[in-house]
């Protein structure tokens, strides 16, 4: 204020930082749906913590954009978004799948199973001309998920993950982030036949005369689906024959 004083520190060191792309859909800013923003990913490798506000960005000899750096700990990555990419294109799909896992118990001819849920997101990116040579997917944490076999340099975000994705300029890659969960069911051993039981057997790890006597209930639950199925047959021809007399 006028008539007051402030200090202010002033730092003037060389610190990691690149331009790459960060896909981080925005409503406030247009079109991040589908395609990146181009940023300036910064470590702050200094002993001191920088305060956040208005950042000017030059490259290459020029004025690039401006950003907004938010208070940045000492030793920690950020992002300053500066510019939409418009000449890269970013699709996501997401698909979900359930694996048999293991056998839980078995109790009055119900089979108490575990499956894992896979949820899979797919980042297909079409490289612009003049795109950097790295992309950073932002991407949000499915409740509940565990993700798997990341990319190395995945940096975690708390609710989100920030996971990298080479890029050739001109040429389309693509990234794909699973996360599992397991879930619990029952399936009746008679009523419901049509499940195959044998890859849950497979994943348990059970004591082995356990193993054998359940073995021998889905031998014998075999063949009943073995049976019922020569029956249905043998039903079929039968009405046949009866239609042609």
């Amino acid at each position: 204020p006028a008539g007051a004083s402030s200090l202010v520190t002033i730092l003037s060191r060389r610190v990691p930082g690149a331009e790459v792309l960060l896909f981080r859909p925005d409503a406030s800013a247009r079109g991040s749906d589908r395609h990146p923003l181009r940023a300036v990913r910064i470590e702050n490798a200094t002993e001191v913590d920088l305060v956040g506000g208005p950042v000017s960005l030059f490259a290459r000899g020029a004025f690039v954009g401006e950003g907004l750096l938010e208070p940045l700990a000492a030793g920690r990555i950020a992002f300053v978004p500066f510019a939409v990419d418009g000449a890269t294109e970013v699709e996501v799909e997401a698909e979900v799948e359930e694996t048999p896992a293991r056998i839980l118990a078995l109790s009055r001819g119900r089979l108490q199973v575990e499956r894992t849920r896979t949820r899979t997101t797919r980042y297909r990116v079409r490289a612009g001309e003049h795109a950097p040579p790295r992309l950073f997917v932002q991407h949000a944490r499915a409740a509940g998920y565990t993700p798997v076999d990341l990319p190395p340099e995945t940096e975690d975000a708390g609710a989100a993950l920030l996971v990298p994705l080479p890029l050739t300029p001109g040429r389309a890659s693509e990234l794909a982030v699973a996360e599992r969960t397991a879930v619990t069911g029952s399936v009746a051993l008679l009523a419901q036949r049509e499940v195959d039981l044998r890859p849950y057997l497979e994943g348990s790890a059970l004591e082995e005369g356990d193993r054998q006597r359940l073995d021998r209930v889905l031998g014998l639950r075999d063949r009943l689906v073995e049976l019922a199925a020569s029956e249905g047959s043998l039903q079929t021809r039968l009405a046949d024959v009866a239609q042609r007399r």
